[in-house]
């Protein structure tokens, strides 16, 4: 069995793409970019650990 998480990683939620006033792309910006089918609750959204770290291991978030 699969133990469950207890606690979900979250992103945060950049406040001016929150308010339509964001003038970075989602490449260029350290906050999150959701796409609006994503629920933002407290300026976060929750992320799929599996997603996560699959998207962490892209090269060019090495820095």
């Amino acid at each position: 069995l699969r133990a469950k998480m207890s606690v979900y990683p979250r992103l945060e939620v950049c406040r001016d793409y929150i308010d339509n006033k964001c003038n970075r792309d989602e490449n260029s910006c350290r906050f999150a970019h959701p796409p609006e089918n994503i629920r933002i609750s407290n300026g976060m959204v929750i992320c799929c650990a599996d997603s996560l770290q699959v998207f962490l291991q892209q090269p060019k978030h090495f820095v």
